[in-house]
């Protein structure tokens, strides 16, 4: 196989325009916003954004390049099972639909760790869920732009930092210029974009192989469309077990995570608040069946031209076959390449803009709050957007520091997702169900989980169980074919399968053969959240309960889940605004 296929001129102008288009998108808001100068406006939108745009805003920012080149990737490697997540996902949507929603949005918070203070009536408790939700935000940006990086490396033969700093640079750009309406409109753009690239990719290498149904062929002979694993194991890689209960856990976290939030609160009415969890239900579960989609084009194209480009050395990463992939692929319909490249790109300008913009908010909101009361507005805001600058430069760097990083970017954005985020979500779990769930139960909770997710995160990389993956497609071709010679295998290509499926067979029965000693660094990742919040939640309430008859608890019922407020005998509060300086006095920890 050829290698060295570059992208085309046409690819290179449908990357450039897709990456000017929002700059544009930033310097329009903010030259149209330019008289309304207030933090306000800039974080929130005035408190005024419409519904389509807030909840395809949402989808985008967590579906990043990470799930177009991991999920992709990890079906080749692993097969399908990781689309178990999606009804653990349903189920938080859901939650959020009909009670949690309902419970943040009257608060009209500007940062979700305003609940902390609120609640645990504390500010340290405030600053430490605030340091564990900044270090979890920035280190899952650094993962999601290190995507595109080792995309445009992998299909142009552009330097891996070259392409991290136009990104980044991009994105932080916009985001600085427009402040969350930017964000949040170029997120439509790039939801748009990013649906036509990977349908382009999945129509035309489907027509080349025959169609669909061959695609799905080969797969099902490959073992790539199994959904059979329910081994209540809890070593194993991906069951229905840990996907479902641990994608549920782990997506509560951006669900109270601050990019989240901040779109909430931004919304009209707690109405249209309600109905982006709604629609970010059918939209989320259509995304993931099509990029499973998508990763089973890439085996059965891969399988068709026998070479894998891992084997023979044509790439170094399991994270760079999509592009390789779509590049060989699509190498003969100019700029389709670049469609699919600037869908990579723009799904990560959506989450690095969103992630430094929440950062930037928590930055000001929780951590520099006293300071900024003694400014005027118009400097608080110029201080807004430096810190916004401040924190795109950081991500830029630490994503070329981990540059170096191995394994599937899904499993080191969920990973990094669920032992940082899991600890804030159990302490906002405690204060939102159990009215005398306190201040000191929240830190012990939130500390022993924090601790024990992080050694089993740590020992699982240092001594845990390597991750197989299953068999490999035939590398023979991989330097022996040019590309007309594909495009006619395409067509005359018979399948000389007894001894590939033999070894295909015997790969599967190792991949959830354990030692008979039990090791908990072999833990599946997909636990880590689960076991996050359970720990957190679960010492919260026995440490709260224990000092409950030492300390004076009285907890405001609008800070209490609705329908948990009868079961505790509260009374349903009259909510119109809350703000942590008027309405509770504060104590420090």
């Amino acid at each position: 196989m050829d290698g060295k296929l570059m992208l085309q001129t046409v690819d290179y102008i449908v990357i450039v325009v897709m990456l000017l288009i929002p700059l544009g998108i930033g310097i329009f808001f903010a030259i149209k916003d330019a008289k309304r100068k207030t933090r306000v406006e800039y974080l929130l939108g005035g408190r005024r954004m419409s519904l389509w745009p807030v909840a395809l805003s949402i989808f985008v920012t967590y579906q990043s390049a990470i799930s177009l080149m991991g999920f992709p990737s990890e079906v080749y490697q692993h097969g399908p099972m990781i689309f178990g997540m999606y009804p653990g996902v349903v189920a938080i949507y859901l939650l959020s639909y009909c009670v949690l929603v309902p419970l943040l949005y009257p608060l009209q918070l500007t940062s979700i760790y305003e609940y902390m203070e609120l609640r645990y009536k504390s500010k340290g408790v405030r600053l430490m869920a605030t340091a564990m939700g900044i270090v979890q935000t920035f280190f899952y940006m650094t993962v999601a732009l290190l995507a595109p990086g080792l995309a445009l490396e992998a299909a142009a033969g552009i330097p891996f930092w070259m392409s991290v700093v136009i990104v980044g640079v991009t994105g932080t750009i916009y985001t600085a210029a427009g402040g969350i309406k930017s964000v949040i409109w170029t997120d439509v753009f790039q939801t748009a974009i990013s649906f036509i690239g990977v349908y382009g990719v999945i129509i035309k290498s489907t027509y080349d192989m025959g169609g669909i149904r061959k695609a799905f062929e080969i797969n099902k002979e490959g073992g790539r469309m199994r959904f059979d694993s329910i081994s209540p194991d809890p070593r194993v890689r991906h069951t229905w077990w840990n996907t479902i209960i641990g994608g549920a856990f782990m997506w509560l976290t951006p669900i109270f995570n601050q990019s989240t939030v901040q779109r909430i609160s931004s919304m009209k009415s707690l109405r249209d608040a309600r109905l982006t969890m709604a629609i970010n239900i059918p939209v989320n579960l259509f995304y993931g069946a099509t990029i499973i989609i998508m990763g089973w084009c890439l085996y059965a194209y891969l399988y068709h031209i026998r070479c894998d480009p891992i084997q023979a050395g044509l790439l170094t990463n399991y994270n760079q076959l999509p592009p390789f992939y779509v590049i060989h692929a699509m190498h003969a319909v100019p700029g389709m390449t670049g469609l699919y490249m600037s869908a990579i790109f723009s799904a990560a300008l959506s989450t690095l803009s969103s992630g430094i913009n929440a950062l930037a908010t928590n930055t000001v909101e929780d951590i520099l709050q006293k300071p900024l009361k003694s400014v005027s507005e118009k400097t608080a805001l110029a201080i807004t957007k430096v810190v916004v600058v401040i924190f795109g430069i950081a991500i830029i760097a630490m994503a070329y520091v981990a540059r170096s990083a191995q394994g599937p970017v899904t499993q080191m954005s969920t990973s990094v997702v669920s032992l940082f985020g899991s600890s804030v979500v159990g302490m906002i779990l405690l204060g939102c169900t159990v009215p005398w769930g306190n201040k000191y139960g929240a830190v012990c909770g939130a500390l022993v989980s924090l601790a024990i997710n992080l050694w089993l995160g740590i020992g699982a990389k240092l001594y845990g169980r390597k991750t197989l993956s299953l068999t490999p497609v035939p590398s023979d071709q991989c330097f022996n074919s040019t590309m007309e010679e594909i495009e006619s295998h395409f067509e005359s290509s018979t399948r000389n399968s007894t001894q590939y499926y033999t070894v295909l067979n015997k790969r599967e029965d190792e991949l959830n053969h354990f030692p008979d000693e039990f090791s908990p660094y072999d833990l599946s990742y997909q636990w880590y959240g689960f076991i996050g919040v359970f720990l957190c939640y679960v010492i919260g309430l026995i440490v709260s309960r224990l000092i409950i008859g030492k300390i004076k608890t009285q907890t405001d019922s609008k800070l209490i889940i609705g329908c948990l407020r009868r079961f505790w005998n509260m009374k349903n509060p009259d909510i119109v605004s809350s703000s942590v300086d008027s309405d509770l006095s504060l104590h420090e920890i």
